[in-house]
């Protein structure tokens, strides 16, 4: 049976039910218009009123296209407004998405929890 298959995390949920001791401030972004820039990203999430709340988004992009590849790690300083932000993106539809598939919006827990950890990644992986 499928009973055993784990859904999504709902964050809200869970930090309603037990202010979480892994407080999760980080999530990954799938989905990402190819197109988009750090700038274009960061200006939709602040046109969804979250300007303000986040201190660290990463958009990798390739070096050889100069495109983004789909993906964004985004760290909030508030593990509410992070569920908050979970929940409004899971699904959603960017508004510049011009391919033909039209993907919505994906989010997960990032493995690295936190802005001194994802920058310190990102420095020992030179692409900072």
């Amino acid at each position: 049976g499928h009973c055993f298959v784990p859904k999504t995390v709902d964050l809200a949920e869970n930090y309603a039910r037990n202010p979480a001791p892994q407080e999760v401030t980080t999530l990954m972004v799938r989905n990402v218009p190819n197109q988009y820039t750090r700038n274009t990203l960061m200006a939709e999430f602040d046109a969804l009123g979250y300007e303000g709340t986040y201190d660290f988004v990463y958009l990798p992009i390739d070096r050889n296209t100069q495109w983004n590849v789909g993906y964004a790690f985004v760290n909030f300083e508030d593990a509410e407004v992070c569920a908050r932000f979970q929940k409004a993106m899971q699904g959603y539809r960017f508004r510049q998405n011009k391919s033909a598939q039209k993907r919505l919006a994906h989010t997960s827990v990032a493995h690295l929890q936190g802005v001194a950890k994802n920058m310190e990644h990102l420095r020992s992986s030179a692409v900072l």
